[in-house]
């Protein structure tokens, strides 16, 4: 069994932490990745960051029945420009340092889909693509059960439809 989950920037960037949880539970989905620096960027530096601030966002999403599975800090570890990179690894090293005040587990998959138009591609709502869902689910189960599973480019309107096609692979 898979622990599904969805990216919080998905289902809204623009509303109240509060709101968001709220939101994220009208969908039955118990897990999410929490991008700060899209979610909610004046939260986001290493500055900012605290284990109080983990402590308070994690209660907001655990009083809905959400968990927040992966911390994400999207940045580039390889930044040319060595001032910004020890800039950016501090973020990094901040992250990882507070992640189990968010209740961050850490390890997760992206569950994609995606479309081919015009010889480019396309990523879409989960179900809604090219990827064999049935097989990968099954494989998923088998090698990897439990593990987080987050529908990646699955806007908020498509998530229950997505996790109507991914629950008939397996009990959630």
């Amino acid at each position: 069994m898979l622990t599904l989950a969805v990216r919080a920037h998905d289902v809204g960037t623009k509303i109240s932490p509060v709101e968001l949880a709220k939101k994220i539970a009208e969908t039955n989905i118990t897990s999410i990745q929490f991008a700060l620096g899209i979610s909610y960027p004046e939260y986001a530096s290493a500055a900012v960051l605290s284990p109080g601030l983990g402590s308070q966002l994690k209660n907001i999403f655990e009083d809905e029945k959400i968990t927040i599975s992966v911390l994400s800090c999207y940045i580039n570890l390889i930044h040319p420009d060595l001032e910004e990179r020890e800039k950016r690894l501090h973020q990094f090293e901040t992250y990882i340092r507070y992640a189990s005040m968010f209740g961050a587990k850490i390890v997760a998959f992206h569950l994609k889909d995606f479309i081919i138009r015009n010889q480019q591609i396309f990523p879409v709502a989960i179900g809604e693509g090219q990827v064999p869902l049935k097989e990968t689910i099954q494989f998923l189960n088998k090698h990897k059960p439990g593990l987080f599973t987050i529908f990646e480019e699955t806007p908020f309107e498509k998530i229950a439809s997505a996790y109507q096609k991914v629950s008939q692979y397996h009990s959630i």
